[in-house]
């Protein structure tokens, strides 16, 4: 008997804490960032740099929810950060665009193509982006340890590009050795991250 009342107390204190992060981060993702900039690498990875607000803390690993109302005000979408935590403007996702399957991203790509024209003719309006996150994933503990092996496969690589980026600016970590698996089809496809590869670490 003693066992199923601290089992009820058990399951509804965690349902107490499921549903009260979740209306913390429902409540959160009501207060949109702008699109900070883009950039197309390779005809198929869209890199896209939203503003950071200030209170979000991230590390190497996490993932955030976005959704961007004038492509579809419904659908979220997740992606790995791929930027610093030391970026403190904005942070940054790479996306691939796919051609078959998921119109999101291709209607992504068409919304970027259409915001860099208007930033050539002088007009300068920020796409709205809303943010659920950042959120933890088994990757975040990467700074936790001494010694670990890395492997992606094509955009898998996104998170752990973070990482190394993190790594550049600071002599703080525990990481002694890291060893970097990455699987793709040609070399342009490390086009949007080799100013990170050629670094020394």
């Amino acid at each position: 008997m003693v066992h199923s009342v601290n089992l009820r107390y058990r399951v509804v204190l965690a349902i107490l804490c499921y549903g009260a992060d979740r209306c913390y981060r429902f409540l959160q993702s009501f207060y949109p960032e702008q699109l900070f900039d883009t950039k197309l690498y390779n005809n198929n990875i869209l890199e896209l740099k939203i503003s950071r607000p200030a209170n979000m803390k991230y590390r190497p690993g996490d993932i955030v929810y976005l959704c961007i109302p004038c492509v579809s005000k419904l659908e979220w979408h997740p992606f790995s950060i791929s930027s610093s935590p030391h970026e403190l403007t904005y942070f940054s996702v790479h996306i691939k665009i796919v051609t078959k399957g998921s119109a999101w991203t291709r209607k992504v790509l068409d919304m970027t193509v259409a915001y860099e024209a208007k930033k050539q003719t002088g007009v300068r309006i920020n796409p709205l982006v809303y943010i659920d996150g950042p959120l933890s994933t088994p990757n975040s503990s990467m700074l936790d340890q001494k010694h670990i092996v890395l492997a992606a496969q094509g955009i898998g690589g996104t998170p752990y590009i973070s990482l190394l980026r993190y790594l550049i600016n600071t002599k703080n970590s525990k990481l002694e050795t890291i060893h970097f698996i990455w699987s793709v089809r040609n070399p342009e496809a490390f086009s949007w991250c080799n100013d990170v590869l050629q670094k020394r670490y």
